[in-house]
């Protein structure tokens, strides 16, 4: 009875881990988008060609973190 009971327990406490790690990669996929978005505002204000480049630079950058925890969200759900 009491092996039961530590295995509930022990289940519990996995799946709250579980949904914390996956609160974590929504919050960090939320956070990638929001920098892609306020990397994309910076573009469009922009004049020197040189804050131009590197805009854009940091736009790709920004794309591909965001991309690359799309894809970890994904896998991990498979």
């Amino acid at each position: 009875m009491l092996s039961k009971r530590i295995n509930i327990i022990k289940e519990r406490i996995y799946h709250k881990k579980q949904s914390q790690k996956n609160d974590e990669m929504l919050e960090s996929i939320y956070k990638a988008q929001k920098e892609w978005l306020d990397k994309e505002n910076y573009f469009n204000f922009a004049t020197d060609p040189d804050l131009v480049d590197f805009a854009i630079y940091e736009i790709e950058a920004s794309k591909r973190k965001y991309a690359y925890l799309l894809k970890l969200a994904k896998e991990k759900n498979k």
